[in-house]
């Protein structure tokens, strides 16, 4: 099962950027030719989190638009530095924040109106982290935009269906009457979806 895993991982650190399965340059990736052009293309102003799995991308995107002089933080940001980086987030006109796993947990973040998934994790409830992070009282927009960056025909849009069936199975055991709102999420399934959602 480890050799799966660590099978399926590498499939997804291709979508996000062949150099972080090759171990060299970003110079082929689509998401990173995409994140620069929304950087280009945002309305003034606007704050914008990205969030990738992998501290490695994180760096590449950091790399990528660093003419904007973005903020970092990954898993090796240190507690102290982590509540500096979100008060330079909050109350200065820094408008990127590119984060690694490491702060889907305990930063609220309410001033982004918009939320970019560079990739996606198998767990919806960290997906639903992700967002909670932005999507918050307080937060001045009226509008709030998630965005995720999903190679197309790829492991990576299996991985997005996998989500979403995970989210109708959820629904359906923990809300009110789930199975006759949504349909049986199971029974719909072939086996190969059910088979992804065992590895996932």
């Amino acid at each position: 099962m480890r050799e799966v895993r660590g099978a399926l991982g590498k499939l997804l650190r291709i979508c996000d950027s062949p150099g972080l399965y090759k171990g060299g340059k970003h110079a082929d990736s689509a998401k990173l030719d995409e994140i620069l052009r929304m950087a280009r293309e945002l309305p003034p102003g606007e704050k914008v989190i990205f969030f990738s799995e992998y501290a490695e991308m994180v760096h590449a995107i950091a790399d990528k638009l660093q003419h904007y002089r973005p903020l970092v933080l990954t898993g090796d940001t240190p507690d102290t530095e982590r509540q500096q980086i979100r008060r330079v987030f909050m109350e200065t006109d820094t408008r990127f924040l590119i984060m690694s796993s490491a702060g889907e947990r305990g930063m609220n973040l309410q001033r982004a109106g918009l939320l970019v998934n560079v990739d996606l994790p198998y767990n919806p409830a960290k997906l639903k982290q992700r967002i909670g992070r932005i999507y918050r009282i307080g937060n001045p927009h009226d509008v709030i935009r998630i965005i995720n960056l999903v190679m197309e025909d790829s492991y990576e849009s299996k991985v997005l269906e996998v989500l979403n069936e995970k989210v109708k199975l959820f629904d359906a055991i923990f809300k009110p009457d789930g199975i006759e709102l949504i349909g049986d999420p199971v029974g719909a399934m072939t086996a190969n979806q059910l088979a992804m959602l065992a590895v996932a």
